[in-house]
């Protein structure tokens, strides 16, 4: 195999034939920018999910569980007891008091969400993305946690104060309170649909500030061992509680979200049977080219005793280079531009159009393997039939052809 090696790397460095290491070269990048834009594109496709998964669920749960017509829960605490003793996978469940209402500084107003806020209870590693206190100074403290892009609308600063206003509508009545509050920390998860209209107030100050009776939720969040099972318990409790409860699952709840990421996903065979097709076709071109130009030398090999298997072998070594260096330097590439945008993220988005400031990336060996893996074996295939047709060419010919 050594001398079938050093035959094919002296037909590809001949220097008489700029034209064929051109060709080469082309056929190189082809299956170079093959690589890279399938495993950038899967990397994106991934950290998207994944971002969003991750996101989402750090402002609500695995599995949320509603009263019907989203009536106030009464009861809650015995409901949330019976549910933890009968569900062994529940590793965290709460309930959560929320409303709807407004915001107004000088010169500003917005439609926002309430939402309380407990960092004892905070399954989601949601206090990490808060810039500065990250607690109260008591449960019936006046004081909000609002995101980043928010607070620049507002046009405040930490430690400044802000009305908000809480709308309760009663047998088509709205009803309204106003009460100032001081804004003590920022938070941002790279959402903007909920970093600009999600506010966090303490429970006792939510409770009194959102009507809420004692002993009752707007909603029950629940957390399990394994997310990969959401959507079996979320029936399974929905069947335990009965009516008048109902239950959704993250995906559920943001089921628009994981749509768009599965129509993105769809195209990705199709791009890859076309990058590799096309990879394929110009190994294939630029072997016959190869064949051509090295008729002669073809005759001579044969005439010297080389066998047709030998010939096979001498052309296909070219197509194993080109695939070899080709996927090699795809692989490290994209590792390079997806390891800089993951600690850098110099490419930015518009949060408002792809819910995330920036575009997401998540590395994984096994995307590396199976597109090198795949790529190699189609670059060897595409090898095989310009070497047959090497293979079938006749000595006599070979050294009469000019």
């Amino acid at each position: 195999m050594n001398l079938y090696r050093y035959i094919s790397s002296t037909i590809a460095k001949s220097r008489k034939t700029r034209f064929l290491r051109f060709a080469r070269l082309v056929s190189l990048l082809s299956v170079m920018l093959g690589v890279l834009a399938l495993l950038i594109s899967l990397a994106i496709l991934h950290g998207f999910e994944n971002e969003l998964r991750n996101n989402t669920t750090k402002f609500t749960s695995h599995i949320v569980v509603f009263s019907y017509n989203k009536d106030p829960i009464s009861n809650i605490k015995e409901i949330t007891e019976q549910i933890r003793a009968h569900f062994d996978v529940i590793s965290v469940i709460h309930p959560i008091i929320e409303g709807e209402g407004l915001i107004r500084s000088t010169g500003f107003i917005d439609g926002i969400m309430f939402r309380i806020y407990n960092p004892s209870k905070d399954p989601n590693g949601f206090s990490k993305l808060i810039a500065g206190k990250n607690y109260f100074s008591s449960d019936s403290a006046n004081e909000i946690i609002v995101g980043e892009p928010l607070l620049r609308k507002l046009g405040l600063q930490i430690g400044d104060f802000v009305n908000l206003y809480s709308i309760n509508i009663k047998e088509n009545t709205p009803k309204y309170k106003i009460r100032k509050f001081k804004i003590i920390s920022t938070y941002k998860t790279g959402m903007t649909t909920y970093d600009e209209t999600l506010v966090l107030l303490p429970e006792t100050s939510a409770r009194s500030f959102i009507g809420m009776p004692p002993n009752s939720a707007n909603k029950i969040e629940i957390f399990i061992t394994d997310i990969n099972q959401a959507k079996d318990v979320s029936q399974s409790i929905m069947q335990f509680l009965g009516f008048p409860f109902w239950t959704l699952t993250y995906y559920e709840i943001h089921s628009s979200l994981f749509a768009w990421i599965e129509l993105q996903r769809e195209p990705i065979p199709l791009v890859l049977g076309i990058i590799s097709i096309v990879a394929m076709l110009n190994i294939i071109t630029t072997l016959i080219i190869t064949v051509i130009e090295k008729t002669r030398t073809i005759g001579i090999l044969r005439t010297l005793g080389i066998s047709k298997i030998g010939i096979i072998k001498i052309f296909a070594y070219q197509g194993f280079q080109i695939g070899l260096y080709g996927v090699a330097a795809g692989c490290v590439l994209s590792f390079v531009f997806c390891f800089l945008q993951q600690q850098f993220k110099f490419i930015h988005l518009k949060g408002e159009i792809y819910f995330l400031d920036a575009l997401p990336i998540f590395i994984s060996p096994v995307h590396y393997v199976l597109v090198a893996l795949i790529t190699f074996v189609l670059v060897l295939l595409a090898s095989v039939l310009p070497a047959l047709i090497a293979a079938k060419i006749k000595p006599v010919s070979a050294l009469r052809f000019k």
